[in-house]
C-alpha cells in the first residue's frame, strides 16, 4: 500500500511488520484496529495511528497496515490477536464466514473491555457454576425480550449486546474447565 492510498480517519488492521524495528510501538498488537489520525510528508515512519477505543497513539509506515472493506473486515482474512480467521468459503458461504469472523472479533474486543472493568475474581469466586449462574441471567434477559416482547430497560444493551455476552461467557466456561482462567 502506497502512502498515497493512506487516508486520516481511516480503519486498517495494524500487521506490525519492519517499523517496529526503526520505531516504538508499545501497546500495539498485530491485528489491532486502528485508524489513521495524521500523515507526515517525510518520515521513516509517517503515519500516525490510534488504537480504537483507547488513547493510544504510535507512528508507522504503510506496510503495517491492511486495509479494512465496508464490513469492518480485509477481503480474505480477519486478524484476531495476531492470528487469523481464514475466510476462504469452504463453509460453502463465504459472506456467513466473513460475518462470524467480524462477530468472534468483536466478542473478543467485548471480552477484553469487560475482563479490564470487573478483572477475574468474579468469576474466580465461584467458578463454572458461577459462570452457569451469569449464562442464565443473559437467557432470562433474553426470554423477556425476544419470546415475551418485553420493552428493554437496559438501552445501552441491545439484543445483540446479550447475545455477544452469552459467547464470552460460554467461552470463558472453557477456560475455566482447562484451568486457565485466573
Amino acid at each position: 500500500m502506497q502512502l498515497l492510498d493512506v487516508r486520516v480517519g481511516d480503519m486498517y488492521f495494524f500487521t506490525g511488520l519492519e517499523c517496529e524495528r526503526q520505531h516504538s510501538h508499545h501497546g500495539f498488537n498485530m491485528g489491532d484496529i486502528v485508524t489513521v489520525v495524521g500523515i507526515a510528508q517525510e518520515s521513516v515512519c509517517p503515519i500516525r495511528i490510534q488504537k480504537n477505543g483507547r488513547d493510544l497513539f504510535g507512528y508507522c509506515n504503510a506496510e503495517n497496515l491492511k486495509p479494512i472493506n465496508d464490513r469492518g473486515m480485509e477481503d480474505e482474512a480477519v486478524w484476531m490477536n495476531g492470528r487469523m480467521l481464514n475466510c476462504d468459503g469452504s463453509s460453502g458461504n463465504l459472506d456467513l464466514e466473513r460475518s462470524m469472523a467480524e462477530i468472534m472479533v468483536r466478542v473478543f474486543e467485548t471480552f477484553k473491555k469487560k475482563q479490564a472493568s470487573y478483572g477475574s475474581g468474579n468469576i474466580s469466586s465461584f467458578g463454572e457454576f458461577g459462570v452457569i449462574v451469569r449464562m442464565n441471567d443473559k437467557m432470562e434477559r433474553l426470554k423477556n425480550l425476544v419470546v415475551k416482547d418485553k420493552d428493554n430497560p437496559l438501552q445501552d444493551e441491545t439484543i445483540d449486546d446479550t447475545y455477544l455476552d452469552l459467547a464470552d461467557y460460554a467461552l470463558i466456561a472453557v477456560l475455566v474447565r482447562r484451568g486457565l482462567w485466573s
